[in-house]
């Protein structure tokens, strides 16, 4: 059940990134949601080889996207899945979403400017703070929403704790 579900977000995932990335879009930017739903699942998964297939199914379909540079974005969706994989066992002090938050911000900021660079060249760099910081700062706030729906529609773990009102 967990694998059905596991496509199903992945393919509506797919969609909304390449159909609506025009709606979604903020400053010519869409986010990449692929990215951060791998995160999520290396985040959440118990075994790597599991969280390896996930993540490199999101890596290939991030790279497919026109637009993208598909090293580039195989490798991004790698190192963040592979990142929260590993850290998940590492600083148990530190909230996973706070964990997850600071891969994010460390994957999208260096794939925004290499894709960027890619794009661009590395003579014009003038214009790498109007869209990779917007790219990075929209990736990573879907990122904090993408994380915990995925750990409660796909692993099933409800919040621990609940806000009481006296």
């Amino acid at each position: 059940m967990k694998l059905f579900k596991t496509i199903i977000w992945i393919l509506v995932l797919f969609l909304i990134e390449t159909v609506f990335s025009g709606i979604i879009g903020i400053r010519g930017t869409a986010p990449d949601l692929l990215i951060a739903f791998a995160a999520a699942c290396g985040a959440r998964e118990k075994r790597l080889a599991t969280a390896a297939y996930v993540i490199l199914v999101c890596g290939i379909l991030t790279g497919s996207m026109t637009g993208k540079s598909f090293p580039i974005s195989v490798l991004a969706a790698a190192f963040a899945g592979i990142s929260a994989f590993v850290w998940q066992s590492k600083a148990k002090f530190i909230p996973v979403w706070i964990k997850n938050a600071v891969i994010m911000i460390i994957t999208v900021s260096f794939a925004g400017a290499a894709e960027y660079f890619a794009a661009r060249g590395f003579s014009d760099a003038s214009g790498l703070l109007t869209e990779a910081v917007p790219y990075a700062a929209y990736t990573v706030s879907v990122s904090l929403a993408i994380y915990p729906a995925v750990k409660r529609f796909i692993f099933g773990e409800r919040c621990k704790t609940m806000l009481r009102l006296v």
